[in-house]
């Protein structure tokens, strides 16, 4: 379950939905989601042929490990251009004895590549170039930001980047599995979502879609390092954040034009969004406090009946690291406020 919360006082409630999520990691489930559903769709289990563009980062190995021990998956291309000619397992230690692919640099002739889906785990702005040249009968499915957000002027300002194939973006489906699944199941193009934004949209969507907001929403997000990638930058290189604790990029991260995005195609959602997000001192994982004001009116509401109807597939378990899962909890607080004109009232809060 997401979050449990009741408000049959008056005033509204304060719901917050807690998330514990892996970082980067849920970022390929979607993409496995989708080549199980090509291999369903098929009647027949087949091999199917992929490339990895980006093999050298934490994405790449990710997805490296998880195909690796995929019976139908057949990996015929990695790439990482400052690694060519390396054995993948060199870079990637952990695949030693389970993995005999070598690195590649990125193939000239794109149309020519043959393979059936083409996973691009790169930084922002490389699929913008690489995407457009891939041949039509390849599926994509693209883990950096740059087929997320349907405006094109949103985009660039958030990403400062021009957007070079926009004439793509409508052909892709935002990749969150729990509420796009029809959607991913039939798409040949397929953005994944962000990893902030994925810890946030399990803990909002649900909320959104019961029409419970009604005022100003707050996210308190937190992430580990890894979130910024492999390569060590001033800011972000683990030895400089093991021992603080910051905010970074106040109220414009670009993940905030993403979630606002997808939640207005699962509900009514016009509310105020208030995004902060905080550099951890752990290598990994994040870790999302939603706070939402519910309706006065509104009954019981729980999130796990949104997991038996299959729309809420997250698995729950003791640990979210190095994992799909991402837990969730809640408790309750009956506490006093003081409304308008000074009366006081008693409200339920639901602590995640």
């Amino acid at each position: 379950m997401i979050c449990t919360g009741r408000a049959e006082s008056s005033s509204c409630a304060n719901l917050q939905a807690t998330i514990t999520a892996p970082s980067r990691f849920s970022l390929t489930c979607t993409g496995i989601f989708g080549i199980w559903c090509s291999l369903r769709k098929s009647n027949e289990m087949k091999q199917i042929k992929i490339a990895i563009f980006g093999g050298s980062g934490y994405g790449g190995s990710e997805l490296l490990r998880i195909l690796l021990a995929h019976p139908n998956a057949e990996i015929v291309l990695v790439t990482a251009n400052e690694h060519a000619g390396k054995p993948v397992s060199e870079v990637h230690k952990n695949l030693r004895g389970v993995c005999d692919l070598t690195f590649d640099s990125s193939p000239y002739d794109l149309p020519a590549l043959d393979c059936d889906v083409a996973f691009l785990a790169l930084p922002h702005g490389q699929a913008l170039r690489i995407v457009p040249q891939l041949a039509d009968g390849i599926k994509v499915i693209d883990l950096s930001g740059d087929f997320r957000i349907d405006d094109k002027t949103v985009f660039e300002k958030f990403y400062k980047l021009e957007h070079t194939a926009d004439e793509l973006q409508n052909s892709f489906v935002y990749g969150l599995t729990e509420t796009n699944r029809n959607a991913i199941r039939e798409a040949k193009y397929i953005a994944n979502p962000g990893c902030f934004a994925t810890a946030t949209l399990l803990a909002l969507a649900p909320l959104v879609k019961a029409g419970l907001p009604v005022g100003r929403i707050i996210v308190d997000a937190k992430t580990g390092s890894s979130g910024s990638g492999a390569k060590p930058a001033a800011n972000t290189h683990h030895p400089q954040r093991m021992t603080s604790f910051y905010a970074y990029k106040p109220f414009t991260h670009q993940h905030v034009p993403e979630i606002g995005q997808h939640l207005r195609s699962i509900g009514k959602f016009a509310n105020e969004l208030v995004f902060m997000t905080h550099s951890l001192p752990v290598s990994r994982g994040i870790f999302a406090s939603c706070y939402a004001e519910a309706a006065s009116n509104r009954r019981r509401f729980s999130g796990h009946k949104l997991g038996q109807n299959h729309e809420l597939l997250r698995h729950f378990g003791p640990r979210a690291r190095a994992s799909d899962r991402c837990l969730f909890g809640d408790r309750q607080s009956r506490q006093r406020r003081r409304g308008p004109g000074g009366s006081e009232y008693e409200s339920d809060v639901w602590l995640g």
